[in-house]
């Protein structure tokens, strides 16, 4: 087996991305997509179909917030913030797990970490969100 040789430079992002140039154009579209159905969204799966022409490449929406908000409308949209919004305050005094949920939560403004899961993300922050016991 050969093995590619890893730099340093393989774990910085590439600036010069076309991705990162274009997120503003890609979030726009992503609002207008929004717009045509803003009740019940686009569908999932569907941003990255609706775009392909106009970008010349696959792509998803580079934000998980306005990714949800697009493919599943505001009826989906709204429901997720209360559970996230809810599983952020419990977990507000645990000092091991908010760092890196704040850490998710903000790097989910500039990326879409679970492009190829979002049914699973939705379905697990539903779990654990609901799950969660009152602290006394």
């Amino acid at each position: 087996h050969d093995h590619e040789q890893v730099e340093a430079e393989d774990f910085i992002p590439n600036l010069s991305s076309k991705t990162l140039s274009e997120r503003p154009r890609i979030w726009i579209r992503a609002f207008s997509l929004w717009w045509q159905s803003p009740w019940f969204g686009i569908g999932l799966g569907q941003y990255n179909i609706n775009v392909q022409n106009e970008f010349g490449w696959v792509t998803n929406v580079h934000n998980v917030y306005l990714n949800i908000l697009t493919e599943c409308g505001i009826l989906v949209f709204i429901p997720f913030c209360i559970l996230l919004g809810r599983f952020v305050y419990k977990m507000r005094s645990n000092d091991k797990i908010m760092p890196v949920l704040i850490s998710i939560l903000v790097i989910s403004f500039f990326e879409n970490l679970f492009d190829k899961s979002f049914p699973w993300i939705l379905m697990c922050s539903w779990i654990v969100a609901t799950g969660i016991e009152e602290t006394p």
